[in-house]
């Protein structure tokens, strides 16, 4: 099961494939491995001697994984952005596509205390796991 990170500027979870390009996230969805679960930033941070924002975003992963056929859908999209904008712009993308759910800085935006997105989606995919775990053991009854 691959689980993919796009971001171009916080690291990765462990257990999870890093993308920090929209290039290179691309490129992993339409491999031969199919991400189960993939976690999207909004913002692109390029760094030319300081940091600016890009006008590109990562929303437009979110437009591919909105064109990908029905049997590549990840499973579900957490998004980690600490942009409120952004993060509802990716949830719009993919309404009634694939399902979303907030994690980290997206959840209250609240930038004075410490980013929690690692602990949040480490946390979110237990609980999904489990629940998958447990419908399986459900329909085996």
């Amino acid at each position: 099961m691959l689980k993919l990170f796009v971001d171009d500027y916080r690291p990765a979870p462990e257990g999870w494939h890093l993308a920090k390009t929209i290039t290179e996230a691309v490129r992993i969805l339409s491999g031969p491995v199919y991400a189960d679960v993939v976690s999207l930033d909004h913002d692109i941070i390029y760094r030319e001697g300081k940091h600016s924002f890009s006008e590109e975003t990562f929303a437009t992963v979110a437009r591919y994984i909105a064109l990908m056929s029905k049997e590549r859908l990840p499973k579900i999209v957490y998004i980690h952005t600490a942009n409120p904008t952004g993060a509802r712009d990716i949830e719009e993308i993919l309404d009634g596509i694939v399902p979303t759910e907030r994690v980290g800085d997206s959840v209250n935006f609240d930038l004075t205390a410490p980013s929690t997105y690692k602990e949040d989606l480490i946390k979110a995919e237990q609980e999904r796991e489990k629940n998958a775990q447990e419908h399986k053991f459900e329909g085996e009854f």
